[in-house]
Parts: structure tokens; sequence; C-alpha cells
């Protein structure tokens, strides 16, 4: 608290610093362009109009750049916040959704997680699957069991590839889907997260979030497979109703 106090008093002495000077600079400016003005009629080398139409517009300018002034710390502070936007914005992921790889002709479905290792970057400290292996025949059903933070979810970002393995190997089909296009994977892959996420706009545009060159009918067979087309058939505008927050 004391050094925030000692910095906040030194930035507070800096800015009135800074503004009594500028008062200063402002003030000792309308004397000197009165002044000079003053002389000028006297001699006879102007009109007294053009002279008094000069020290408006000079006064009048001085006056919006003095009100400019105090504004310039947040161009200031806007510049320095927005140097670090710009980097997030500029910076390459690690899988780069735009990233090119191999397209099977087929997707039977068979997944196997071999010895995986798993650590997430905000909490290095804490793995969170440590030699994980899994393999699941296409077909069947599977319930993955435990408690908070146990690696449930995770099992399936690392098959959706949202996050890479710090080792071993995630196969769809023998597959390694690191040598598959991101894509291809995701669109061969539905997913109902815990928490799922709704844009503003139609069903039809939510649903199609997931195949954005699907057809209306793909939409609608797919809600079918879901068991969500009866109830969406009852609302008013059916597919056309609009989703908002």
């Amino acid at each position: 608290m004391d050094s925030q106090y000692a910095l906040s008093k030194k930035e507070s002495m800096v800015k009135g610093l800074g503004l009594g000077m500028l008062q200063i600079a402002t003030f000792c400016s309308y004397s000197l362009v009165i002044w000079v003005g003053a002389v000028a009629v006297t001699e006879g080398k102007a009109k007294p109009g053009e002279t008094i139409a000069a020290v408006i517009n000079v006064l009048s300018g001085a006056i919006y750049i003095s009100n400019a002034a105090p504004d310039l710390q947040a161009f200031s502070q806007a510049k320095v916040a927005g140097k670090e936007v710009f980097k997030v914005i500029k910076r390459t992921p690690a899988i780069s959704y735009e990233s090119k790889g191999k397209f099977l002709e087929k997707v039977t479905g068979d997944i196997e997680i071999r010895e995986v290792h798993f650590t997430y970057p905000s909490r290095e400290d804490k793995p969170v699957l440590q030699g994980f292996s899994l393999a699941i025949q296409a077909g069947n059903i599977l319930a993955l069991v435990g408690s908070s933070g146990c690696g449930k979810s995770t099992v399936i970002s690392l098959v959706q590839r949202f996050y890479d393995p710090m080792s071993g190997v995630v196969l769809i089909d023998g597959q390694d889907i690191k040598t598959l296009d991101l894509k291809f994977l995701r669109t061969n892959i539905g997913s109902v997260s815990q928490e799922p996420s709704l844009f503003s706009g139609t069903i039809m545009d939510n649903l199609r979030i997931g195949k954005i060159d699907a057809t209306d009918e793909e939409i609608i067979e797919a809600a079918k497979t879901a068991n969500v087309h009866s109830f969406i058939s009852n609302l008013p505008n059916q597919y056309a109703t609009e989703v908002r927050f």
C-alpha cells in the first residue's frame, strides 16, 4: 500500500506540474499575442480590425489545444493497451484452424488414445493425464466417470484437437489426428458440451455452425438424430425461431 501511495503521489505531482506548465505557456501566449497586436496597431503596421481578428483566432486555437491536452493521456494509454491487444490478435496459434492435412475417404469412428500425457498451459504444475490409454470401437457407447477435474472433458478436447498432448498419440481409424485436416476432423465429430454456447440468430443458423456448408435437409436430419426435431417443430417459427439474449 505504501509503495502504491508513493507512486500515486508521484504521478499526481507530475500531472499537476505538467498542467501548470501548460497553463503558464497558454496565458503567456495570450499576453504575447495581444502585446504584438497592440504594437503593430500603434505603429500603423496593421489595421485594428485585422489585428483583433488575428488575436481572436490565435486565442481560440490555443483554447482548443489546451482543452485537448488532458485527452493525450488517454491516447497514450490506448496506444499501450492496443499494442498488447494486437500482439494477441497477430499471434500464430499452435493448432491453426487453417492448417491442411489428410482427408479420410471413409470415417468409421474407431478412437484410440495411446499413452497420453497432458497438462494445461495455464497449470503446468498440475498434470491432468499421465500415461492415459483408451480404445473405443465405432458404435459402442462409453461413459467417462470421475470426480471434477480428473480429465473427462480433457479427453474430449484432445479428440477434437483443441489441444495436443505433451506426449502420446490420439488416433481415429488408425490415423494420428495431427495428420488430418482440422476442419475435416471437427466436421466429423458431434459434441455437446456441459455449457453449450448459443449465438444470436435463428436455430437453423446455430445448428449450421457445426457444418457451415450443410443443407437444410442435413440439419433437420441431424436434429432428428439428436431427438430435438419435434421440439423445434412445435415452436411458432420452427427452425427460423430467433435465439436472443
